[in-house]
């Protein structure tokens, strides 16, 4: 019963082969190979005009004096004696950390001043670091600082560095992390000019503001993945004043993590210099380290001499580096650890690692 069947689906097969028994316009056609899609291109660098007037000659060889943001009450923020120790070591730059909770408590505030004037009346330049990890609403940034900058020493050595590796973002319609981010920091720009801020302002960006996501080259169609995408499409970093200057880290271990003694990877600050570059942008290294006092690992040698050798020969684009680990407050096993034993950072005191961080 079944070959006629089978017959007949010969027969069908053969009809369908030639074409016959089929209209003209129905007869197939030969199969064309399609091109491959176009490669999608990366969205243009957009030059700005953000950073023009900013003065700083580099490299300015800087170190983080943290403390402050370890304990609630202010009790290890730095003394004016702690960033003169630094100052005299040869420093030119320090980065003082803080929490911003710890700003409405007005003796923790007159420390970060005092500090801050120590800093200032030695010449030296001082980096505000809101040390939270977190992104409050534009209007409580500019709020935030607006105060912050009324209680301090008027003067353009002051730079304020809005929100270390900030996170948590939560618009809830633009739920992209980059480019909220993005939009975000020219509103915060624009209200601290508003405000009379004249200072130089030094934003970080998502993704633990590492040097190597400032610039990934997602393709157009994409969504932004890091900070310059972002803010190319947001159409570019926008300041009235040219005073503001993108704010990178980068550690040498694996990840970049800054949890390892462990030197992997490619040495320097990848293309931070290049990319600011082609947009006419600025930039600062805040937090670096490949090293602790007295020791400087085997595998970080090379890290160390390229990061010192890219800042010097970049120092057009990159005004400076505060190295991270500086301050009395660190455990003694801390891995950058830049102070040696606690008593022992007098005037005498040298060593190989603290000789690179100035730049020698």
């Amino acid at each position: 019963m079944t070959r006629p069947l089978i017959a007949a689906g010969i027969v069908g097969l053969a009809i369908a082969a030639t074409g016959l028994g089929c209209p003209a316009s129905a007869a197939p056609s030969p199969q064309r190979m399609q091109p491959p899609p176009a490669p999608q291109k990366a969205n243009a660098p957009v030059r700005s005009s953000a950073s023009t007037n900013v003065r700083i000659r580099g490299p300015v060889f800087g170190v983080n004096i943290a403390g402050c943001s370890f304990v609630a009450d202010g009790t290890l923020c730095p003394t004016p004696a702690s960033v003169r120790a630094y100052l005299d070591k040869g420093f030119t730059m320090v980065r003082l950390p803080f929490k911003g909770p710890q700003m409405a408590d007005p003796a923790i505030r007159r420390k970060l001043v005092a500090a801050t004037r120590a800093a200032l009346d030695r010449g030296a330049y001082v980096v505000l670091d809101r040390h939270d990890y977190s992104w409050p609403s534009v209007s409580e940034q500019v709020a935030f600082w607006t105060s912050l900058m009324a209680s301090m020493p008027r003067s353009d050595r002051i730079i304020i560095d809005p929100m270390n590796e900030p996170r948590h973002f939560d618009d809830p319609v633009l739920t992209n992390d980059w480019d909220q981010w993005a939009r975000d920091t020219n509103q915060i720009i624009a209200g601290l000019r508003a405000a009379g801020i004249r200072n130089v302002i030094a934003p970080e960006y998502p993704g633990s503001s590492a040097t190597f996501r400032l610039r990934k080259r997602e393709d157009a169609a994409k969504p932004s993945e890091s900070a310059l995408v972002a803010l190319d499409r947001a159409g570019g970093l926008k300041d009235p004043l040219g005073l503001t200057i993108i704010n990178g880290h980068r550690y040498f271990d694996k990840g970049s993590s800054g949890t390892q003694p462990s030197c992997t990877g490619t040495p320097g600050y990848d293309n931070f210099a290049s990319e600011l570059r082609a947009r006419g942008l600025k930039g600062i290294i805040t937090e670096s380290a490949f090293g602790r006092a007295g020791a400087i690992p085997p595998s970080c040698e090379a890290a160390g001499a390229a990061a010192i050798a890219y800042l010097k020969t970049n120092a057009d684009t990159v005004v400076g580096v505060t190295w991270w680990g500086g301050g009395a407050a660190w455990n003694e096993r801390y891995l950058f650890k830049i102070e040696p034993k606690k008593g022992s950072f007098g005037p005498k005191h040298k060593d190989a690692y603290l000789d690179r961080l100035l730049g020698r």
